[in-house]
């Protein structure tokens, strides 16, 4: 009889996050913030003494920086959250921590892996689009399938402090990308045109936002993305950048294909234009100021083989 060798996982330390929430939180569209509360330590201790689990590092940070805004369900278009405080809750081995409004997917804890990694798995009484099933009488099923529960990524550990970084980029992304109707001269938020496709053009890029930006985190390993068969490290796409004069981020897209700047306050387009001249990419804004452009640009890109 042969006996199955176990997979020992390499392990890291988890990283504080607490910096980088912090650098976020002034940033978040404001139809996400208002009227939230922060939560306190006070909070998080008691849904950790309910639950008899202490939780992550990078997620007790989340709620008690920026888990009001993580956690809201109502904004429209924003399809993602963290599960709130209260809601928290052990279906078996399994705790559910991030949902989409969306998908019948979730991501959360198993209590027995020993790594506290990331897993993911398919919550049951759900269609697939997220939506909940007809009542059929029948007596209620655990919330999630523990068959499909699976380590993500299946061969290398997925960190709480790299899921909850990336994630919380997102939803701030789609705070600002999905409003509707804005017509102000005025706005904080643009996205860029496409990024190239080649390798090299992407290097040139990253070395040229880095002469004008710093990176949001400090930590390669949850602020950076490889290039497709790329070895070198430099061959990767940062997915947040951070400038303090002018105050204003750059954070890439969840499809990795665009960056949207967000500065601190309303401003002109011409701000873009200023940061278009230092790296090359072109901004429109959400009441469509500049789409032209962006469009007459991402056609000489496509000219020149930089989409392919």
């Amino acid at each position: 009889m042969f006996w199955k060798k176990k997979t020992v996982y390499e392990t890291r330390p988890v990283y504080s996050i607490r910096q980088e929430l912090e650098r976020l939180r002034p940033f978040v569209c404001p139809r996400q913030s208002e009227g939230t509360g922060t939560y306190t330590e006070e909070d998080i201790q008691a849904a950790e003494e309910r639950l008899g689990y202490q939780l992550p590092v990078p997620v007790r940070e989340l709620y008690l920086i920026i888990g009001d805004i993580m956690c809201r369900q109502d904004v429209p278009d924003v399809r993602e959250y963290f599960l709130p405080l209260d809601q928290l809750h052990w279906d078996g081995r399994y705790l559910l921590l991030y949902a989409g409004t969306s998908t019948n997917y979730g991501y959360g804890i198993d209590r027995k892996d020993p790594y506290v990694d990331v897993f993911q798995w398919k919550r049951v009484g759900l269609t697939p689009e997220g939506r909940p099933l007809p009542d059929t009488g029948k007596p209620s099923r655990s919330e999630v399938v523990p068959k499909s529960a699976r380590r993500w990524g299946y061969t290398k550990l997925v960190y709480w402090d790299k899921f909850v970084y990336r994630k919380v980029l997102d939803i701030v992304y789609q705070g600002w990308f999905f409003r509707r109707n804005i017509t102000d001269e005025l706005d904080p938020f643009f996205v860029s045109c496409i990024l190239p496709k080649p390798v090299p053009a992407l290097r040139e890029l990253r070395e040229t936002l880095a002469k004008y930006f710093a990176p949001l985190c400090q930590h390669p390993e949850l602020n950076q993305v490889q290039l497709f068969r790329a070895t070198d490290p430099k061959d990767s796409l940062v997915y947040g950048w951070s400038r303090e004069s002018p105050n204003c981020l750059l954070l890439l897209t969840g499809t990795e294909q665009h960056y949207g700047l967000i500065a601190s306050e309303p401003v002109p387009y011409s701000f873009t234009e200023e940061v278009e001249r230092q790296t090359g990419l072109v901004f429109y804004g959400v009441n469509r100021t500049g789409l032209d452009r962006v469009r007459a640009h991402e056609e000489e890109m496509k000219q020149a083989g930089l989409l392919r």
